[in-house]
C-alpha cells in the first residue's frame, strides 16, 4: 500500500491535540464512573488503555507522528517517564486487590 506524503504539520496541531485530549479524557472519566458498578476494573484498564491505541493508532497512522523529535536524549527521557508511568500504574491496582 503505498504511503502519502508527510503534510507541513499545521503550529495550531500540538494545541488543538491538546485540547481535544482534555475533552477526550472528561468523557472518558465520566464514562468510567458510570461503569464501575458494572465492570471490574481490569475490564475497566483493558477497555481504557485499547481505547487509547485505537485512537492514537487514528490519529497517527495516517501521517506520522508529529511531534517526532530528533534529539535522542529527550526521546530517551520520555521513554524512561513512560515507563515509570506503567510500572507505577501497576502498584496501586495491585496494593487494592491485595488489600482485600
Amino acid at each position: 500500500m503505498p504511503t502519502l506524503p508527510a503534510a507541513k504539520p499545521s503550529p495550531l496541531a500540538g494545541p488543538l491535540f491538546m485540547l481535544l485530549s482534555a475533552c477526550i479524557f472528561t468523557a472518558m472519566n465520566v464514562l468510567l464512573k458510570q461503569a464501575m458498578s458494572d465492570f471490574r476494573i481490569w475490564d475497566i484498564g483493558f477497555y481504557r488503555f485499547f481505547g487509547g491505541l485505537v485512537l492514537l493508532t487514528a490519529i497517527f497512522g495516517r501521517r506520522g507522528n508529529p511531534f517526532r523529535s530528533s534529539n535522542t536524549k529527550l526521546t530517551s527521557e520520555v521513554l524512561l517517564t513512560a515507563l515509570a508511568g506503567i510500572f507505577l500504574f501497576g502498584d496501586p491496582v495491585s496494593w487494592r486487590f491485595a488489600a482485600g
